[in-house]
């Protein structure tokens, strides 16, 4: 997946974006390994299908600012599929200070283009 994310409450900043492989286990948790060395931690989370079509996920993550931990990122988004194999999602990223509080919350969005493994 590809997205970009910028501060909620000032969506004309220059977005950050990112790229990411994002693993869906039957059971409903996920893994996320858009790791980059010392900027953070793989994301774990969860994911749901809705009765709209639409599937929730959350997953948290450790941020590190120069390979010391700062904090984790909370993330939440709202997947809808388009097609076979594509999907688009709206994001929520609380980033969260050490000690739990809120830092900065960003908005965006991703997409996507879901595969599976055949053997």
């Amino acid at each position: 997946m590809v997205g970009a994310t910028t501060p909620c409450v000032n969506p004309a900043a220059p977005p950050f974006l990112f790229a990411a492989l994002v693993s869906y286990q039957d059971g409903g948790t996920l893994i996320d390994s858009a790791n980059r060395p010392g900027g953070r931690g793989t994301g774990l989370g969860q994911w749901r299908f809705e009765r709209n079509g639409q599937y929730q996920t959350r997953m948290r993550f450790p941020r590190q600012v120069d390979s010391e931990f700062d904090g984790f990122n909370d993330v939440t988004s709202t997947i809808s599929l388009l097609g076979n194999n594509l999907y688009s999602a709206q994001i929520r990223v609380r980033v969260l200070n050490l000690d739990g509080s809120l830092r900065v919350e960003l908005c965006g969005q991703t997409e996507g283009e879901r595969f599976a493994a055949d053997f």
